[in-house]
């Protein structure tokens, strides 16, 4: 028996919805899946921030079977970081930030947390984009004490924030086995990259890592866009997303990175993988890495 957690979203006056779902194996043809009835309310939980817009993007799970969602809400102004934390049960955690609850405004815009991880310490990463008053999007990263409050330790209390190019989206996060912070996603200018960074426990950008602590990668027809990254056990870094081709409509993309930010020129092409699934469009949205060091990429694929 296993337990999963999945989410959906409503799209009018929209909130958090957590779903955590019962999986029983009976056979092949017999599996089926329901709503977990030992979670929130018959498998369901509903959280209104601000009674406004709120949208979560990433969830994982703690040490102690919390859930950590990841995302963002309307503060009636402007769109901030909102992290929320549940009890196994369903329940919001009221020892974590206000009843379960923490939103940080870092832009005083439109802030999105896209991705969250924790790290060895208990320590929550989330990772996303601040939008500037110029409308203009930078790496932004929030680290997390154990019961919601910003690290001061980490950045500038508790915050950093990146520049790549003019345009910049972080869409995902990993931590690596030294505690080093993994994100990926797309700097733009007139074109789009793959843009990778890594920073140190400290939040400073990793100087060994690329050029002063980032790398970004070409698929040759300059729109390219990366959605996911993961660790692998050699500590090389996948990330994929999407790569433009010929014909200017996206394929798979898939780019491996040994520890120094260099493209592993064992991986595919120089480094670099693409797929034309269709003959349409093609879009990678998540990567993992199973024990045998294979990628799975899920995707969408438009016909």
């Amino acid at each position: 028996m296993k337990r999963g957690i999945e989410r959906s979203l409503c799209k009018c006056c929209s909130m958090f919805v957590i779903m955590s779902l019962l999986l029983c194996f009976v056979s092949l043809a017999d599996a089926y899946v329901s709503l977990d009835p030992t979670f929130g309310n018959v498998g369901l939980v509903v959280t209104d921030i601000a009674g406004d817009f709120d949208d979560v993007n990433s969830i994982t799970v703690d040490s102690q079977n919390r859930i950590v969602a990841a995302g963002y809400t309307r503060n009636g102004t402007n769109y901030d970081f909102a992290l929320f934390r549940y009890t196994a049960s369903g329940d919001l955690d009221d020892t974590f930030g206000a009843d379960g609850i923490v939103s940080i405004d870092i832009s005083g815009n439109f802030d999105q947390a896209n991705s969250v991880a924790i790290d060895a310490d208990g320590r929550i990463v989330a990772a996303g984009s601040a939008r500037n008053n110029d409308g203009y999007s930078c790496f932004a990263l929030v680290r997390y004490l154990e019961n919601g409050q910003p690290d001061l330790s980490f950045g500038n209390d508790g915050i950093v924030s990146t520049d790549i190019l003019s345009n910049d989206l972080c869409e995902s996060c990993a931590i690596d086995s030294d505690g080093r912070i993994v994100v990926a996603g797309q700097a733009s200018d007139i074109y789009g990259y793959f843009a990778v960074a890594r920073y140190e426990e400290s939040g400073d950008l990793d100087s060994t890592f690329g050029t002063d602590g980032i790398v970004t990668t070409d698929f040759g027809r300059k729109q390219d866009h990366a959605y996911s990254c993961a660790l692998d056990s050699q500590g090389r870094i996948v990330v994929a997303g999407i790569a433009a081709n010929s014909e200017f409509r996206s394929d798979f993309g898939i780019a491996r990175y040994l520890d120094n930010g260099d493209l592993d020129g064992s991986f595919g092409n120089g480094g670099k993988v693409t797929t034309d699934f269709s003959d349409s469009v093609d879009y990678g949205h998540s990567c993992a890495i199973d024990r045998t060091g294979s990628i799975i990429l899920a995707a969408s694929v438009f016909y």
